[in-house]
This record gives structure tokens, C-alpha cells and sequence, in this order.
């Protein structure tokens, strides 16, 4: 007998890792001063949330992660079908990171985020 949970798991897992992939490709080159770290969330298999933690909120910043989404966007297999949001967190203190983020893609090696 075929346990289908299995595949439909194995399904959202590919989709997420595939999401990932894409994220760090529409990273590379667009990682400011500012960003301490990127997460992201599949909360469906058409629905995409990045969440941007930032020490700081400034234009260049918000305008590179529209850069960023845009990025990401433009690498779906399926273009539209799957919608990709963004969210930002402003965190100025020496903070931990809060675990229900999503699955981190980049974390920026500094003593003050663990």
C-alpha cells in the first residue's frame, strides 16, 4: 500500500528546497550591512514568505529586498501560481534570532545575533 502523506511531504519539501535555492541566487551579491538574516516560509505549495531581519530600516534597504523578491519571483518554475511575499523585522538590540521565522538561508556571523 502507497502511503501518500510520504509523497505530499517529499513534495512540499522539494518545492521548499527549491525555494531556497532560488533565495540564495537572488542573494548573492545583494547582501547589505544592514541584513542580519533571511528566512522563509512555504506555507502553501503556492505561497512563498521571506522574512528580512534588519539592524536598521532604511530605502536602500527595503528597495534591495523588492530587488530581491522580484529575484525570486522570476526563478519560479511556475510563475503564476506561486506568490511570494516579503516581510521585514527591524531588531536594533543585541537580540537571538526568533526560531519561527522559517527555515534560515543567511544569517550574518556577528556576536550579536545567535
Amino acid at each position: 500500500m502507497i502511503d501518500y502523506s510520504v509523497i505530499a511531504q517529499t513534495q512540499e519539501l522539494a518545492f521548499e528546497n527549491y525555494q531556497v535555492l532560488t533565495l540564495v541566487s537572488a542573494l548573492a551579491g545583494a547582501v547589505r550591512p544592514n541584513l542580519r538574516a533571511v528566512f522563509v516560509t512555504c506555507s502553501s505549495p503556492d505561497t512563498v514568505t521571506v522574512h528580512f531581519a534588519l539592524s536598521a530600516d532604511t530605502p536602500e534597504d527595503r528597495e534591495e529586498i523588492a530587488d530581491i523578491i522580484f529575484e525570486l519571483e522570476a526563478g519560479q518554475l511556475d510563475p503564476l501560481n506561486v506568490t511570494c511575499n516579503s516581510e521585514v523585522h527591524v531588531h536594533s538590540d543585541h537580540i537571538q534570532l526568533p526560531s519561527n521565522l522559517g527555515r534560515p538561508v543567511f544569517i550574518r556571523n556577528s556576536p550579536q545575533f545567535t
